[in-house]
């Protein structure tokens, strides 16, 4: 019996897990997490902007931006003068329901371009996001970092 129950209970975790990524909230959600990885990475500030909430917030390590003009002046422009780092990312998980989703990435950082040594570094993201006027606009960014061994 309690084989029974456990396997009943893993076929139902299995297709949810299925139906959910299925979801086509969810497939939009990912969809707008690699556009905005990728317009980072290109360091294309338009394209980031279509992604984000004017309201937009975003904490990194105890720092606070609080809309998409203080994120793109104090934070994004200054650090698109520095040399690009080399990256490697991908998601890790996306929920959505019809209205609000999240989702988190994984990035390990490689020391910058012209650098021969340098640290690795493990970034953690986290994408809040609210459909707005039927698009999913990222409305909480927060960014945890920390250098690898």
């Amino acid at each position: 019996m309690t084989l029974r129950v456990g396997n009943c209970m893993l076929a139902v975790l299995v297709l949810f897990g299925t139906l959910q990524a299925q979801n086509p909230d969810t497939m939009a959600v990912r969809k707008v997490i690699t556009q905005f990885h990728q317009a980072l990475e290109t360091r294309n500030l338009k394209a980031i902007e279509s992604l984000v909430a004017t309201d937009l917030v975003v904490f990194e390590n105890g720092h606070r931006n609080d809309g998409w003009a203080d994120f793109r002046d104090n934070h994004l422009i200054p650090e698109m003068q520095e040399p690009a780092s080399m990256s490697q990312w991908e998601i890790v998980r996306v929920a959505a329901s019809d209205s609000m989703a999240w989702g988190y990435t994984k990035e390990t950082i490689s020391p910058k371009k012209g650098e021969s040594s340098g640290a690795n570094f493990l970034l953690w993201s986290v994408y809040i996001m609210e459909k707005r006027q039927n698009e999913w606009k990222i409305v909480v960014l927060d960014w945890s970092i920390r250098k690898l061994r």
